[in-house]
């Protein structure tokens, strides 16, 4: 149980560190007892590193592959399971959840076109891409086997 202080550190609330995780009070500071600092609610309360944004697929969902079918996908398309990576989101992150994507960076083109769930998939991204509103998201057509943003 953490304490939320207004600005003026005249009144709180209590709120559950995993309600407060999300964020839910940007205008709180937060008192972890009598003895501690006041903090701005954006630093961590614990020791932990700083989450970052990493890649993004901007993909339409089809570079993804779920863990429920992940075996029926690397059974069917074998010559696949190198491109194959885990995928960690937030969501994936907190609970420990296994979701995987097409990581196809060092792939060539006519190795996609040999293994044909994984064409399927590029054209797919493809088709999402330039059917996007976003001028930035059709742009990224031209690589359609690469996620849209790789940090």
């Amino acid at each position: 149980m953490i304490k939320l202080y207004d600005e003026e550190l005249t009144g709180y609330i209590e709120a559950e560190v995993e309600d407060f995780y999300c964020n839910d009070f940007p205008h709180f500071f937060v008192r972890i007892d009598k003895n501690s600092y006041v903090r701005w609610l954006y630093e961590p309360i614990y020791n932990v590193p700083e989450m970052i944004t990493c890649n993004r697929p901007a993909d339409g969902g089809h570079l993804i592959i779920e863990a429920a079918d992940y075996e029926d996908f690397i059974t069917r398309e074998p010559n696949a399971k190198k491109y194959i990576k885990r995928l960690i989101g937030s969501k994936e992150f907190i609970h420990n959840l296994p979701r995987y994507c097409l990581w196809l960076k060092d792939c060539l083109p006519n190795e996609i076109r040999k293994m044909p769930l994984v064409y399927q998939r590029v054209e797919a991204v493809k088709n999402f891409r330039l059917a996007n509103k976003r001028a930035d998201t059709r742009k990224l057509a031209s690589t359609l086997w690469l996620f849209g943003y790789i940090s």
